[in-house]
Protein backbone atom coordinates (compact mmCIF):
# COMPACT_ATOMS: atom_id res chain seq x y z
CA UNK A 1 0.00 0.00 0.00
CA UNK A 2 0.86 4.04 -0.06
CA UNK A 3 2.55 4.02 3.45
CA UNK A 4 4.07 0.56 2.80
CA UNK A 5 6.09 2.55 0.45
CA UNK A 6 7.15 5.06 2.41
CA UNK A 7 10.58 4.72 4.25
CA UNK A 8 8.75 4.37 7.54
CA UNK A 9 5.61 4.42 9.23
CA UNK A 10 6.87 6.21 12.35
CA UNK A 11 6.17 9.84 10.91
CA UNK A 12 2.66 9.00 9.96
CA UNK A 13 1.76 6.94 13.39
CA UNK A 14 3.73 8.63 16.39
CA UNK A 15 2.53 11.72 18.31
CA UNK A 16 5.04 14.07 17.72
CA UNK A 17 4.32 16.69 20.82
CA UNK A 18 4.40 13.48 23.12
CA UNK A 19 7.50 11.89 21.08
CA UNK A 20 9.35 15.01 21.19
CA UNK A 21 8.00 15.49 25.02
CA UNK A 22 9.64 12.00 26.20
CA UNK A 23 12.67 12.17 24.31
CA UNK A 24 12.50 8.95 22.63
CA UNK A 25 14.58 9.61 19.86
CA UNK A 26 17.65 11.37 21.37
CA UNK A 27 17.24 8.60 23.89
CA UNK A 28 17.81 5.94 21.43
CA UNK A 29 20.85 7.76 20.24
CA UNK A 30 22.39 8.17 23.18
CA UNK A 31 21.93 4.50 23.89
CA UNK A 32 23.80 3.53 20.44
CA UNK A 33 26.63 5.72 21.21
CA UNK A 34 27.24 3.36 24.52
CA UNK A 35 26.52 -0.14 22.62
CA UNK A 36 30.05 -0.97 21.41
CA UNK A 37 31.31 -0.34 24.84
CA UNK A 38 29.14 -2.11 26.70
CA UNK A 39 29.74 -5.04 23.35
CA UNK A 40 33.41 -5.32 24.35
CA UNK A 41 32.98 -5.52 27.98
CA UNK A 42 30.03 -8.34 27.06
CA UNK A 43 28.40 -10.05 30.07
CA UNK A 44 25.05 -9.00 31.70
CA UNK A 45 26.59 -6.85 34.12
CA UNK A 46 27.33 -4.21 31.07
CA UNK A 47 23.93 -4.57 29.98
CA UNK A 48 22.68 -3.68 33.45
CA UNK A 49 24.72 -0.77 33.61
CA UNK A 50 23.39 0.78 30.38
CA UNK A 51 19.91 0.96 31.57
CA UNK A 52 21.40 2.75 34.72
CA UNK A 53 22.97 4.84 32.48
CA UNK A 54 23.19 9.03 33.09
CA UNK A 55 24.15 11.90 31.28
CA UNK A 56 24.71 9.82 27.76
CA UNK A 57 26.17 11.80 24.65
CA UNK A 58 23.60 12.61 22.49
CA UNK A 59 25.57 12.48 19.12
CA UNK A 60 23.27 14.83 17.40
CA UNK A 61 22.57 17.58 20.56
CA UNK A 62 25.98 17.09 22.59
CA UNK A 63 24.84 20.02 24.96
CA UNK A 64 22.04 17.81 26.35
CA UNK A 65 23.21 14.63 27.77
CA UNK A 66 20.19 12.54 28.26
CA UNK A 67 19.37 10.00 31.37
CA UNK A 68 18.65 6.37 29.97
CA UNK A 69 17.78 5.85 33.62
CA UNK A 70 14.93 8.05 33.28
CA UNK A 71 14.18 10.58 36.33
CA UNK A 72 11.62 13.49 36.91
CA UNK A 73 12.46 16.92 35.39
CA UNK A 74 10.87 20.07 36.18
CA UNK A 75 9.65 20.06 32.59
CA UNK A 76 7.32 16.87 33.83
CA UNK A 77 9.08 14.32 32.87
CA UNK A 78 8.45 11.12 34.78
CA UNK A 79 10.67 8.54 36.24
CA UNK A 80 10.92 4.52 33.97
CA UNK A 81 7.79 2.69 35.82
CA UNK A 82 10.28 -0.47 36.02
CA UNK A 83 12.91 -1.90 33.84
CA UNK A 84 14.05 -5.57 32.24
CA UNK A 85 16.49 -7.42 30.89
CA UNK A 86 15.61 -10.78 29.06
CA UNK A 87 18.82 -13.12 28.88
CA UNK A 88 18.69 -16.25 26.66
CA UNK A 89 21.33 -18.46 24.98
CA UNK A 90 21.02 -19.39 21.53
CA UNK A 91 19.43 -22.73 20.75
CA UNK A 92 18.06 -23.52 24.59
CA UNK A 93 14.30 -23.05 25.26
CA UNK A 94 15.38 -21.38 28.38
CA UNK A 95 15.57 -17.96 30.07
CA UNK A 96 16.32 -15.64 32.97
CA UNK A 97 13.96 -12.44 32.91
CA UNK A 98 15.66 -9.62 35.37
CA UNK A 99 13.10 -7.05 36.64
CA UNK A 100 13.59 -4.34 38.86
CA UNK A 101 9.81 -4.26 40.23
CA UNK A 102 10.53 -0.44 40.86
CA UNK A 103 11.88 3.16 39.47
CA UNK A 104 15.23 3.98 39.24
CA UNK A 105 16.95 0.92 37.74
CA UNK A 106 20.12 3.41 39.35
CA UNK A 107 19.00 2.60 42.46
CA UNK A 108 17.46 -0.99 42.77
CA UNK A 109 18.93 -4.66 41.88
CA UNK A 110 17.49 -6.31 38.99
CA UNK A 111 15.69 -9.66 40.86
CA UNK A 112 15.93 -12.94 38.38
CA UNK A 113 12.87 -15.09 37.47
CA UNK A 114 13.75 -18.39 35.65
CA UNK A 115 12.33 -20.16 33.00
CA UNK A 116 13.12 -23.81 31.82
CA UNK A 117 9.25 -24.89 30.91
CA UNK A 118 7.63 -23.13 33.55
CA UNK A 119 8.50 -19.58 35.66
CA UNK A 120 10.34 -19.79 38.68
CA UNK A 121 11.12 -16.60 40.22
CA UNK A 122 14.21 -16.59 43.05
CA UNK A 123 12.67 -13.68 44.51
CA UNK A 124 10.41 -14.64 46.84
CA UNK A 125 9.18 -11.83 48.54
CA UNK A 126 6.61 -10.11 45.66
CA UNK A 127 3.48 -11.45 44.35
CA UNK A 128 3.86 -12.22 40.86
CA UNK A 129 -0.08 -13.61 40.52
CA UNK A 130 -1.26 -10.65 38.53
CA UNK A 131 -3.40 -7.54 38.26
CA UNK A 132 -5.52 -8.75 41.22
CA UNK A 133 -2.77 -8.01 43.86
CA UNK A 134 -1.63 -4.58 45.38
CA UNK A 135 1.65 -5.95 46.35
CA UNK A 136 3.66 -5.27 43.15
CA UNK A 137 2.23 -1.61 43.54
CA UNK A 138 3.14 -1.48 47.39
CA UNK A 139 6.50 -2.13 46.27
CA UNK A 140 6.94 0.02 43.69
CA UNK A 141 6.14 3.20 45.93
CA UNK A 142 8.25 2.03 48.81
CA UNK A 143 10.95 2.12 46.83
CA UNK A 144 9.55 5.52 45.50
CA UNK A 145 9.62 7.02 48.23
CA UNK A 146 12.76 5.23 49.81
CA UNK A 147 14.47 7.05 46.86
CA UNK A 148 12.71 10.34 46.85
CA UNK A 149 16.25 11.98 47.12
CA UNK A 150 16.81 10.75 43.34
CA UNK A 151 14.16 12.25 41.59
CA UNK A 152 15.94 15.16 40.04
CA UNK A 153 19.46 14.39 41.25
CA UNK A 154 20.38 11.60 39.32
CA UNK A 155 24.14 11.62 40.75
CA UNK A 156 23.16 11.01 43.92
CA UNK A 157 22.60 7.83 42.92
CA UNK A 158 25.97 7.33 41.43
CA UNK A 159 27.56 7.41 44.85
CA UNK A 160 26.43 4.11 45.64
CA UNK A 161 26.96 2.62 41.87
CA UNK A 162 29.92 0.56 43.15
CA UNK A 163 27.65 -1.10 45.62
CA UNK A 164 24.82 -1.87 43.98
CA UNK A 165 27.19 -3.53 41.16
CA UNK A 166 28.25 -5.40 43.82
CA UNK A 167 24.95 -6.81 44.99
CA UNK A 168 24.11 -7.08 41.51
CA UNK A 169 27.10 -9.86 40.94
CA UNK A 170 25.92 -11.37 44.21
CA UNK A 171 22.65 -12.13 42.60
CA UNK A 172 24.34 -13.22 38.87
CA UNK A 173 26.53 -15.68 40.73
CA UNK A 174 23.68 -17.35 42.01
CA UNK A 175 21.93 -17.24 38.86
CA UNK A 176 24.73 -18.99 37.11
CA UNK A 177 25.45 -21.78 39.51
CA UNK A 178 21.51 -22.90 38.41
CA UNK A 179 21.49 -21.78 34.88
CA UNK A 180 24.52 -24.14 34.40
CA UNK A 181 22.65 -27.26 35.54
CA UNK A 182 20.37 -29.21 33.22
CA UNK A 183 17.00 -28.52 33.21
CA UNK A 184 14.59 -28.70 34.85
CA UNK A 185 16.57 -27.00 38.26
CA UNK A 186 16.46 -29.09 41.22
CA UNK A 187 13.78 -27.98 43.98
CA UNK A 188 16.44 -28.09 46.72
CA UNK A 189 18.99 -25.92 44.67
CA UNK A 190 16.48 -23.39 43.60
CA UNK A 191 15.38 -23.27 47.64
CA UNK A 192 18.65 -22.47 48.52
CA UNK A 193 18.86 -20.04 45.62
CA UNK A 194 15.86 -18.34 46.56
CA UNK A 195 16.90 -17.54 50.14
CA UNK A 196 20.24 -16.34 48.66
CA UNK A 197 18.24 -13.76 46.83
CA UNK A 198 16.23 -12.74 49.20
CA UNK A 199 18.99 -12.24 51.47
CA UNK A 200 20.54 -9.99 48.63
CA UNK A 201 17.27 -7.90 47.60
CA UNK A 202 16.77 -6.98 51.43
CA UNK A 203 19.43 -6.45 52.42
CA UNK A 204 19.99 -3.72 49.72
CA UNK A 205 16.62 -2.37 49.45
CA UNK A 206 16.62 -1.64 53.54
CA UNK A 207 19.75 0.59 53.18
CA UNK A 208 17.47 3.06 51.34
Amino acid sequence: GRVADKESWKIYAEDRLMARLGSGAANRRALGSLLGAAAESGGRQAAFALLRVHAAHDPESPSRPRNICRHESLLGAKPSTSSMLIERKQGENRFVAWFTGAAYPCANVFKPILFDGSFKPLWTAYDYHGPDTEDGERYWRERLEANRALRRSPAKADENAAALSAAQAALSTIVDGLVGEPAPYAESALTKAREQTLAIVSSWDIRR
